[in-house]
């Protein structure tokens, strides 16, 4: 085999990339060891989205976008929601708002994850 093409917008190498950027950034307090995949859960699932709802700049407030996002929660319940390979907001798991939507396979855009479970927020890359 000569060489893997890696397709960065498929959902098992969006997974990939968010679960690495969890363990070794995103999750651990500053100062901490990075964490292992055993002390993590993960969803993957599809959701079509506005694209402003994703954080992302676009000319036509109107278009959609199929992401998949991933949501990383540690056992000690802060989590970590990605939209593709970009970390979208972290929140408090134990959120009731945040749990109900985890349920229902269902994550809200960066706007209403700060509104609803006081989410914060990651800086625009």
């Amino acid at each position: 085999m000569k060489g893997l093409t890696v397709n960065r917008y498929h959902p098992v190498d969006c997974l990939q990339s968010a679960l690495f950027k969890a363990l070794r950034d995103d999750l651990p307090e500053e100062g901490d060891e990075p964490l292992s995949v055993d002390q993590v859960d993960v969803e993957l699932f599809s959701q079509r989205w506005p694209t402003t709802a994703l954080g992302f700049m676009c000319e036509d407030a109107e278009e959609t976008q199929t992401k998949a996002p991933t949501v990383i929660i540690t056992h000690m319940r802060k989590a970590c929601v990605y939209f593709g390979e970009r970390l979208a907001y972290t929140v408090d798991a134990h959120n009731r708002d945040f749990l109900n939507d985890m349920e229902g396979f269902f994550a809200v855009g960066q706007e209403d994850a700060f509104r609803r479970y006081g989410a914060k927020l990651a800086r625009p890359e």
